[in-house]
């Protein structure tokens, strides 16, 4: 077994990584900051007026949405008496996501949900890539109606959901895994800098 991981070619794959990680330094240093700090901002006042933040997404992008609602339940509240932020993913409910899938499509499996659940001085927090899946669009339309502000992390060009959206994050990059990686990496940052914020409240 160790003879057969001598046929590696490192340095090509190093090279890979090296550019991986230099794309993802450029990206960094492009951050809109102003942007990511109206988020906190935002997240703060839901905190802060007991309201509720939803976030959605597809994929790793779904996964990191759900990351960032453990985070702002118990991480948040961890840190602070046990007083997280009202977080729902809202791909969480398997129950609910496949009966809405199965009776209306999957393009509906969010928005149905912001429709009974959200309230005013709520807040929608999508994560997407592209900025163009269906169900990511019709979610912050649905916000729109409901008149709960949106936000998001947005990869590619921003696709339509980069107009409907009331503060955006957003980073061009076509490379899928990079978006996903600055959407988690963002998600933290504001999460740290929440706790220090309602730590010194």
């Amino acid at each position: 077994m160790p003879n057969e991981y001598k046929q590696i070619k490192p340095l090509v794959f190093s090279s890979n990584i090296n550019l991986y990680l230099e794309e993802m330094i450029s990206l960094l240093k492009n951050i809109d900051v102003n942007s990511v700090t109206q988020l906190r901002d935002a997240l703060y006042y839901c905190w802060k007026d007991k309201k509720t933040v939803y976030l959605i997404g597809n994929g790793g992008s779904e996964a990191n949405a759900t990351h960032l609602a453990n985070d702002l339940i118990y991480g948040l509240g961890k840190t602070n008496n046990n007083k997280g932020l009202k977080a729902i993913s809202l791909s969480s409910n398997a129950s609910i996501s496949t009966a809405i899938s199965n009776d209306e499509g999957y393009e509906f499996v969010y928005s149905k949900q912001l429709e009974t659940l959200a309230e005013e001085g709520d807040l929608l927090l999508a994560f997407s890539g592209s900025g163009n899946s269906q169900n990511i669009i019709n979610c912050l339309k649905a916000a729109r109606k409901i008149g709960i502000k949106t936000a998001g992390f947005l990869g590619f060009d921003g696709g339509a959901s980069k107009k409907l959206l009331d503060i955006c994050i957003y980073t061009q990059t076509y490379n899928m895994q990079l978006s996903e990686d600055l959407q988690i990496i963002l998600g933290h940052s504001i999460s740290r800098d929440l706790c220090e914020i309602i730590n010194s409240d």
